[in-house]
């Protein structure tokens, strides 16, 4: 699953957000998948009642991406550049119920100034899962790249931002390239901000995801439908603008080296119940099947 939980620093650390954090928490608890990356879940916020819920629940998890932790809990670790960068943290967190046998952080020299992008430390989780099911299958065990790309803010021209988005998963492919032997599997997972549909979702899809797709060496869309938008302004009453509709959260793969296994993954985007709104972006639940 990947689940941006909208727990922004300071804002999100009041009833709301202790609210919200709960209702996340309950969705996940009740679904119960094997990996969870959250996305926006940031310091200074109520996220930690997520983690220490789901821990609670038996899930192993990573340091905050970008974090006050310093290099405890990553195997490497590419450091902030500023004090604040540091405190609001990236707000990338990966969770897993297999354990995770290394993980490494990675915070993206690319990033748009005068956003507020620039004052968090976005950045990759880069963890090696110890999968069972997988442990004769080409490659194995699974690695996972957990990332939250650059948002476009107006008014920064979009092109800008894009062009930021695939200079950070141009960044992702090299850490990849660089950590995980070449025949292993990697899948990709988090809120990339590539908009799926060019205008709507009633128009056909833009040129965005096959650009990131090229950029990061991989592949974005699922092999079935592709999932249902997952920031839905015309369903969910925390987004904003209400009448915004598009998918911006994706659980896919890397072959930038020609030679990883290629899973097979269907996704599914999972509203919230009435009432029940945990952020402004629904959840994707997807499986991922190895090849035999």
């Amino acid at each position: 699953m990947t689940f941006n939980v909208l727990q922004l620093p300071v804002v999100s650390a009041g009833p709301a957000g202790i609210r919200r954090a709960g209702l996340a928490a309950e969705l996940i608890g009740d679904l119960s998948p094997d990996v969870v990356v959250l996305n926006e879940a940031f310091g200074l916020s109520a996220a930690g009642r997520i983690v220490s819920r789901l821990t609670r629940l038996g899930y192993h998890t990573t340091p905050p991406v970008g974090g006050l932790s310093g290099r405890a809990g990553w195997d490497s670790r590419a450091e902030p550049d500023s004090l604040v960068r540091r405190l609001v943290g990236g707000g990338v967190r990966v969770l897993s119920r297999h354990r995770i046998l290394r993980q490494h952080q990675h915070v993206y020299r690319a990033y748009r100034r005068r956003t507020q992008d620039a004052w968090s430390a976005k950045g990759v989780a880069l963890v090696e899962l110890d999968v069972p099911g997988c442990r004769d299958a080409p490659g194995s065990p699974v690695w996972l790249a957990a990332t939250h790309l650059q948002a476009d803010e107006p008014p920064t021209a979009v092109r800008a931002t894009h062009d930021v988005r695939l200079r950070q998963l141009a960044e992702v492919r090299e850490v990849v390239s660089a950590v995980v032997p070449p025949d292993r599997a990697v899948l990709l997972a988090g809120d990339l901000n590539v908009e799926y549909y060019q205008s709507d979702v009633d128009g056909a899809p833009g040129p965005d995801p096959v650009a990131a797709a090229a950029a990061v060496g991989g592949r974005l869309t699922p092999d079935g439908p592709m999932h249902a938008p997952t920031f839905d302004g015309t369903g969910n009453p925390l987004v904003t603008p209400p009448g915004y509709r598009n998918v911006l959260d994706y659980v896919g793969y890397l072959d930038e080296s020609g030679r990883r296994p290629v899973p097979r993954i269907t996704t599914a985007t999972i509203p919230f119940a009435s009432g029940r709104a945990a952020s402004d972006h629904y959840p994707v639940l997807a499986e991922v099947t190895w090849p035999a």
